[in-house]
């Protein structure tokens, strides 16, 4: 005859979730308004498994490595990018403004 057991570890589930902080960084126009030095500010974001996002606060992709969706099928190598960037446009007052970089 089979029982079922409970294990007696008991782990709460807000121990296993990190707790998300947010993250806030402004660049003003000083940053933003030269595209020079616009291009040396870049920024990363990771996911813990060897996955991770990264470019410049331009939007110009300066590195190889630069991309929007960088995933590691097979970590700590064979990483596939899979969204290298995205190209934005801006409608205003009836005219369309083209974003883009590179």
């Amino acid at each position: 005859m089979a029982t079922s057991q409970k294990s007696s570890i008991s782990i709460k589930e807000s121990v296993l979730v990190a707790p998300r902080r947010k993250a806030k960084l402004e660049f003003g126009r000083e940053t933003c308004g030269s595209l020079e030095i616009a291009e040396q500010r870049e920024w990363l974001v990771t996911n813990g498994i060897g996955g991770f996002a990264s470019g410049t606060v331009s939007g110009n992709l300066t590195r190889r490595y630069h991309g929007l969706l960088v995933a590691a099928f097979h970590p700590p190598v064979g990483r596939t990018q899979l969204v290298a960037k995205l190209d934005e446009t801006a409608h205003y007052a009836g005219i369309e403004y083209a974003l883009a970089t590179n």
